[in-house]
């Protein structure tokens, strides 16, 4: 398999911290984030990342 490269370091909102510049070579992506920010999964008073999902509507993707 072909990769394109081009990876991203995003923050906890989805916004690029680092990257996207150069796919002909290789590179080291640092960057500082908040882990707290990355931990916290709580959207809005009504939104959960993880609490919100709902397996049973892809469980067949999940199956061997």
């Amino acid at each position: 398999m072909n990769w394109v490269g081009g990876s991203t370091l995003t923050d906890a909102d989805g916004y690029v911290l680092k990257g996207g510049k150069s796919v002909a070579r290789k590179q080291l992506l640092l960057a500082d984030i908040v882990l707290q920010q990355a931990l916290d999964k709580q959207i809005s008073a009504h939104n959960h990342v993880l609490h919100d999902r709902r397996p049973a509507l892809y469980a067949d993707l999940l199956r061997d």
